[in-house]
């Protein structure tokens, strides 16, 4: 008798070789690729994802409520901390490092002018100076240990003040909504830890330095231009613009970030320059550039966007463990580890989120990312898959018509979810589909009444609104969801490694228990999953035990309800 639940071993091994060869296909598609920096272009990336209004409220816990549904955390009670590290397998070496590598100081520096745009949205925030500045060269100073060298051209005034608490060591300035200097700082507060310490060197000497004040937004992303003008490295600063943007991301996942010791040549430039006209990294809309502060503060968002790669909404619940392994297989080998490489799969994979990966990758947190992948809960953020044109969930996909007697169980989680049935709000915390089918007469009211149906029932947002103490309210327009993406592997022969594959340590049990505990466990089985019901993967479970399986196995971290969602 077969199993009513557990695939069989053939089938679960050609699942596998499914995973292994759509990705080792995107590997050998991004091999040549390697060689070059992908030319990634913000200007027009997530043009419906909402931005900060002018004028907004923080709640007491420091979030912005989406309808009252929707939240964003806009602060943290701490920095990111950044270190340095000469490891080659960090910071795209072969890309940034041929002749100077400027990503730390570019990184820190796109990090203030978040951080200062984000203070000119919050109400009161503010962004002050410490006391803790760069050394400069000649200045005097004890010598170091193997200083780096960071030539700022020819600077003075706020730009010199900027740079010296830019590179310095700690926490050179604050931006925080007062009076919790210490709770609602910026997230994009950073501290730099290092045992080397960065040396500033300009074409001018300079005089003690005034107080001053820290430069807006504007002017700093002006400092930065220059920098960039001077020493030729737009391309980097691009890079570490994405880095920077994924900073606050990176805090909820490690516990520092790791980016490449520069390698600077130390010398002044003598070459006169003239600052650069060229586009910033969101090009010329400071709209985006909102867009992009909007999308950074949502952590559990992009880490929800990053795990839709590792996704392939049709296979079955039952069965997802097989095809993570074999994708798995692949992204852990040696060969396709090199960032360089690694970078080229998952753009090959997830083109509209290149910049996203380029930023995490820069940023440390890939491996968390694949960690999480690897017991297959990434998180369900249907918002921010809206926003950004991603599928990350089977639930999103419409439902077929049919005039059958029976429904394929993915439609019918569709209409559970769409129809808003009672318990099933929040829609299934795994994103691959539920298997089998389901006789109409046994499911739920809500779905007998739209499971015949002529027409699809599909998911969409009709608007989203930023809630007022005024009562007032923005209103903007967000796209349908696609209703197809398609993740079919390259025809190809591809020879498969099948040493990964370990039923042993297959997520697909867990995935399959939450589903069905999703579809089943307020409304009860009916009689025909009696074999579900009794099967060991389910019986003697139920929601309070699984509420205490262990971080990734099962339990979910976005349990909120769906804003004003149209379904037809």
């Amino acid at each position: 008798m077969d199993d009513p639940l557990r695939p069989s071993d053939e089938i679960f091994k050609q699942i596998y070789e499914q995973g292994f060869t759509t990705w080792h296909t995107l590997y050998q598609k991004a091999i040549p690729l390697s060689q070059h920096a992908p030319l990634l272009r913000l200007e027009n990336v997530i043009p419906q994802h909402p931005k900060f209004p002018s004028y907004i409220e923080i709640g007491d816990d420091a979030s912005i409520f989406l309808n009252t549904n929707y939240t964003f955390r806009v602060s943290t009670n701490r920095p990111t901390t950044i270190a340095l590290s000469s490891d080659p397998s960090i910071g795209f070496t072969k890309w940034f490092g041929k002749q100077d590598n400027h990503l730390l100081p570019l990184t820190l520096a796109w990090a203030y002018v978040f951080s200062a745009r984000w203070a000119s949205v919050m109400p009161n925030a503010s962004i002050q100076y410490t006391k803790k500045l760069a050394s400069w060269r000649g200045d005097g100073n004890p010598e170091h240990d193997e200083p780096i060298i960071i030539d700022i051209g020819g600077v003075t005034g706020d730009a010199l003040r900027w740079w010296a608490a830019i590179l310095a060591p700690g926490e050179g300035w604050n931006a925080y909504v007062p009076p919790h200097e210490r709770h609602l700082k910026s997230p994009w507060s950073t501290t730099l830890q290092s045992t080397r310490h960065l040396i500033l060197c300009s074409r001018y000497t300079h005089n003690s330095l005034l107080p001053g004040f820290p430069p807006t937004w504007y002017d700093a992303v002006r400092f930065i231009s220059d920098y960039v003008a001077h020493h030729h490295v737009s391309q980097q600063s691009h890079a570490a613009f994405m880095a920077a943007l994924l900073l606050p991301t990176s805090q909820t996942m490690i516990k520092q970030v790791v980016l490449h010791t520069p390698r600077l040549s130390g010398a002044v430039r003598q070459s006169s320059f003239t600052p650069q006209t060229e586009s910033q990294p969101w090009g010329s809309d400071e709209g985006q550039l909102d867009r992009l502060l909007t999308l950074g503060c949502n952590s559990q968002g992009i880490i929800s966007l990053l795990g839709s790669a590792f996704i392939e909404p049709s296979i079955p619940c039952n069965a997802c463990g097989a095809w993570i392994q074999g994708a798995l297989a692949v992204l852990e080998n040696q060969d396709t580890k090199d960032p360089h490489v690694l970078l080229h799969i998952l753009i090959n994979r997830s083109p509209q989120l290149g910049f996203l990966w380029l930023g995490a990758l820069l940023a440390g947190i890939q491996a968390s990312i694949m960690k999480r992948a690897r017991a297959a809960f990434l998180g369900i953020d249907l918002q921010v898959a809206v926003w950004t044109n991603t599928l990350i969930s089977f639930i999103q996909l419409p439902t077929t018509p049919t005039t059958a007697k029976e429904i394929s169980r993915s439609d019918e989680a569709r209409l559970m979810f769409l129809t808003q049935a009672e318990f099933h709000k929040s829609p299934p915390i795994v994103p691959f589909e539920p298997f089998g089918r389901t006789d109409i007469a046994d499911c739920i009211l809500e779905v007998q009444v739209h499971s015949q149906c002529k027409s699809s029932h599909g998911l969409y947002i009709t608007n989203w609104a930023w809630a007022h103490d005024d009562g007032l309210s923005y209103v903007g327009k967000a796209i349908p969801t696609p209703k197809q993406v398609s993740f079919d592997a390259f025809e190809n022969s591809v020879a498969i490694d099948f040493g990964s594959l370990d039923r042993e340590r297959d997520c697909s049990e867990t995935a399959t228990r939450s589903m069905f505990l999703w579809l089943r466990g307020e409304d009860g089985y009916p009689v025909a999953e009696r074999d579900i019901y009794l099967h060991e993967w389910i019986n003697g479970w139920d929601s309070d035990e699984e509420d205490q399986t262990p971080e990734g196995d099962g339990k979910s971290t976005r349990q909120q309800r769906v804003g004003p969602w149209l379904t037809r």
